[in-house]
């Protein structure tokens, strides 16, 4: 037998006919070796294949665990040529050594476009066995100014089942995370299935070349136009419940395709496959040569049973070479046969020699849910209903990968259906796929570069990383919030914050949640807070945040304080005061909140009023209007008056006038006077003879939160009590000019709605420029450049040189960005999203370039933090019933 099995395989087919007829001579013993060896091949063969299957799918599941996705928002103008760069960039992202590849297997990543409904979103699918934050580097890089959001991985077609089977946003896109909608629901092999009440109908798509890797398609830069607008527009008008998402699989290509496709570029310039040289290459080709050997022994065996059964054969019979010129099977062809293999040499060559080469895998699908017909309904009714709903999903699966025709050149793509298309693109497996360049990727693969694009949501403003020079902590350190690109921590400095902050932003954007985190550094770290707050919702978001250790510290005016609310004397000298800066600047307040109806001789009257009250102790201003109009009141108080040019000279004469003059003089004054004083609040807080705080000692070290909410008060009554204070702080920091400069405590005053209250003698300008020597730091927010006097937009201009800006009207984006060009220009301080601030700051007395960040949210308010420091209020502070206070009338 061993002699007849060699002399078969040496002599080949001619010796078949002899084997086989020495078959009834051959024992068992001599066949069944053959047929075990057989079993086995085919056995090691199947087990192979087995563990093939097995180990490809652990290396996919590697890939699904803890994968991410990357919501793109584009920019407002999207550089056509970023997406070139970032393929270029991600290539370097996806390979890996020798070994990991041969273990692990290769990476890819997934480009998706989605259409929830109206909404599209561009998602980057990232596998857990890559990092996700190079990729996002990575999109930045390419596309400056889109915002990205990383997340963890979902199914790309999804959608929620809404009551009356309209679909509604996905809950998670929403900021509360919450929806009342019946979410579809997910295996675990990603098979999506309706709930109760609805049915899911889905179709699906897959898109491939229809000729080989050589042959190229249409680059970017051949269209003319934005080449996914086609895509885009098909997928735009989606109707409730409906979810499409085409999905781009990609990786780079890998050794052996590559050496594949450039013979057979090289094929197409000589004729004949071009063969690479090297270790691997060899290998390959005897590889090749023993198959194709094998093939052809098998075929001469076949024939030669043929005529061992049939009778003899007339003799051999030539076959046509199979072998082609690109080492694949047909006939021979030689360069120049194909009167289009000219053209193609060129582009073909250019491909694949230069940039690098992708696999692609394009699926794509569209689902839909509906509700369940109602049950009368008949069976052909409702088929009907099926067949006419399924239609149209598949119609609108080959109108999306028709406008993936439009990148066709010399080769082109073709469709096919795919079965079970939300659980397969879901999954995404990236199995073998056809050959893309660069430039080919680029045009499939790419943002929009249209300014208008239906249902795309953009970036509203660029992200700008904060300066490295910024310091992110510390207890000389306020925090203001996260750097948008690499979230770092980003503060200002207790020295560099002297220089003062202006904070300017529209309603609900963040100012109360940027001063919220500022008060509550300078309040941990022992530092002095002045808070003014003319609308009153900081003021509450503060009293509930006080840590316990600072309760202590705490003094408040406050209407809503039922007992204790501190009180304030406006016309109460400090020590080293001056009497006539006290009542310039209160006559200033009353000019600059009553404006044109404030004339001079009412400024004349109101003057003299109060610096006569103030030269005897315990003055108030609610004893003003009995100074007026009582004689009795004022004789005691004028009695020891006689400079004829001073007070005494007035008095004199105003005793003199007539009624009728005194009436029209003093006339409006009383009527503002009551207007501001028949507030029980207002005259139990500034009718008494002392305060019953220091405003030094706050500056030192305390805590005084002025509530005065312009809703309970009155425009007016708020906006004389914040100047009010607001003077009287700035007295007492003036008066630090008598302690060294070496002992002067930080402290940091903070104004909501400054404009309310910057009605000061002393100008805006000055009063910053000097409050930094005396160690006491401004931050001044407001809504809209319009709300302050030219002159307060300039001091702030010059003198608060730390810039917080939340978006604000075009209006005032023009004045603005003349502080953060050119990293920010007009359009991105008009569009800046909610949170997010143009922030250009000062680190070691030096204005660093501007940037974006994020405000950090408040924590979560204490449950008895505010009912504590109000009971520390109410046990430590004064009576609030007017009826103890002195009479308005009684000479002080």
């Amino acid at each position: 037998m061993t002699t007849s099995m060699e002399t078969l395989f040496v002599d080949g087919p001619q010796a078949l006919g002899q084997w086989l007829g020495n078959l009834p001579g051959i024992g068992l013993d001599q066949i069944l070796p053959i047929v075990l060896c057989g079993l086995l091949g085919a056995l090691l063969v199947l087990l192979g294949l087995r563990l093939a299957e097995r180990w490809h799918r652990w290396q996919h599941r590697r890939r699904l665990q803890d994968a991410k996705e990357i919501l793109i928002l584009p920019p407002a103008e999207v550089d056509p040529d970023g997406v070139k760069l970032w393929w270029d960039e991600a290539v370097g992202l996806l390979r890996r050594s020798g070994w990991r590849r041969l273990i692990y297997g290769p990476d890819h990543i997934g480009f998706e476009l989605r259409w929830q409904e109206q909404e599209l979103t561009y998602v980057v699918w990232v596998p857990g066995t890559l990092p996700s934050d190079p990729i996002v580097a990575a999109i930045r890089a390419a596309w400056p100014g889109a915002a990205t959001k990383v997340r963890a991985a979902r199914t790309p077609l999804t959608v929620l089942a809404g009551p009356a089977g309209h679909g509604a946003r996905a809950a998670s896109t929403s900021r509360a995370g919450q929806s009342d909608q019946a979410s579809l629901l997910v295996d675990e092999d990603g098979a999506l299935s309706a709930p109760a009440g609805f049915e899911l109908f889905e179709a699906g798509r897959w898109v491939s070349a229809k000729m080989a890797g050589w042959y190229t398609f249409r680059h970017r830069t051949d269209h003319g136009v934005d080449p996914v607008r086609a895509l885009i527009e098909q997928g735009t008008g989606l109707g409730a419940g409906h979810s499409a998402c085409v999905q781009i699989l990609v990786r780079p290509l890998s050794r052996r395709r590559v050496w594949h496709i450039r013979s057979g570029a090289a094929g197409l310039k000589t004729g004949r496959t071009q063969r690479s040289s090297g270790l691997a290459a060899g290998v390959g080709r005897i590889a090749v040569r023993v198959f194709l050997a094998a093939a052809d022994f098998a075929l001469e065996m076949l024939v030669a049973i043929f005529s061992t059964l049939t009778g003899p054969s007339a003799g051999p019979r030539s076959r046509p070479s199979t072998r082609s010129s690109t080492g694949g099977s047909g006939p021979v062809r030689s360069a120049g046969a194909n009167p289009l293999q000219d053209q193609d040499v060129r582009p073909g060559l250019d491909k694949v020699r230069t940039g690098q080469l992708w696999e692609v895998r394009i699926r794509l699908g569209v689902i839909r849910t509906v509700a369940e017909p109602k049950k009368t309904s008949s069976t052909a009714a409702r088929k009907a209903r099926r067949q006419k709903i399924q239609a149209g999903l598949h119609q609108r699966c080959h109108a999306l990968a028709a406008a993936l025709m439009v990148h066709d050149d010399r080769n082109g793509l073709r469709a096919g259906p795919l079965p079970d298309p939300a659980r397969i693109l879901g999954q995404r497996r990236m199995d073998s796929g056809f050959v893309m360049g660069t430039p080919e990727l680029a045009s499939l693969a790419a943002l929009p570069t249209d300014l208008a694009v239906p249902g795309l949501d953009r970036a509203q403003a660029r992200t700008v990383a904060a300066p490295i020079g910024l310091p992110s902590g510390g207890r000389d350190v306020k925090v203001l919030g996260h750097s948008l690109v690499d979230g770092r921590a980003v503060g200002l400095s207790v020295p560099d914050s002297r220089q003062h902050l202006h904070v300017l932003g529209a309603t609900g954007v963040g100012k109360s949640t940027l001063m919220n985190q500022m008060i509550m550094n300078d309040i941990n770290a022992g530092r002095g807070v002045v808070l003014i707050d003319p609308k009153g919702d900081l003021a509450l978001d503060v009293l509930d945040r006080i840590p316990t250790h600072a309760i202590p510290r705490v003094t408040l005016i406050d209407p809503d304080q039922p007992s204790g609310s501190a009180s304030f004397n406006p016309l109460q000298l400090p020590a080293r005061g001056d009497a006539i800066l006290l009542v310039d600047n209160l006559t200033a307040i009353f000019s600059g909140i009553f404006g044109t109806s404030w004339g001079p001789r009412m400024d004349d009257t109101m003057r003299v009023a109060c610096l006569t009250l103030m030269r005897r102790p315990g003055a108030r201003l609610s004893m003003v209007p009995a100074l007026l109009s009582n004689k009795q009141v004022r004789a005691p108080l004028t009695a020891d008056l006689n400079d004829a040019s001073g007070l005494g000279g007035f008095w004199e004469w105003y005793d003199s006038a007539p009624a009728a003059v005194r009436s029209q003089v003093i006339g409006p004054v009383l009527a503002r006077m009551r207007s501001f004083l028949l507030r029980d609040f207002v005259r139990s807080t500034i009718g008494r003879e002392t305060s019953t705080f220091d405003l030094g000692q706050v500056l030192d070290g305390g805590i005084l939160i002025v509530r005065i909410p312009k809703g309970q008060l009155g425009e007016d009554a708020s906006k004389l009590m914040g100047s009010m204070l607001l003077a009287a702080v700035w007295q007492a920091a003036t008066a630090r000019a008598s302690v060294p400069e070496s002992r002067r405590k930080d402290a940091a005053v903070y104004i909501d709605e400054s404009h309310n209250v910057l009605n000061l003698s002393v100008p805006v300008t000055d009063m910053l420029a000097e409050a930094r020597a005396y160690h006491v730091s401004f931050v001044l927010a407001h809504q809209n450049l319009s709300q302050l006097p030219r002159e307060v937009q300039s001091g702030l201009s010059a003198n608060a040189r730390n810039k917080v800006y939340f978006t604000c009207s075009p209006e005032d984006a023009r004045q603005l960005a003349e502080h953060t060009t050119p990293t920010l220009n007009e359009h991105d301080l008009s569009h800046l999203g909610a949170f997010t601030a143009a922030t250009r700051l000062m680190a070691g007395n030096r204005q660093m370039p501007a940037f974006t960040l994020t405000t950090t949210p408040m924590p979560a308010p204490g449950a008895t933090t505010r009912q504590q420091v109000r009971e520390h209020v109410r046990r430590t502070g004064p009576s609030t019933d007017p009826e103890d206070l002195p009479s308005e009338t009684e000479t002080p």
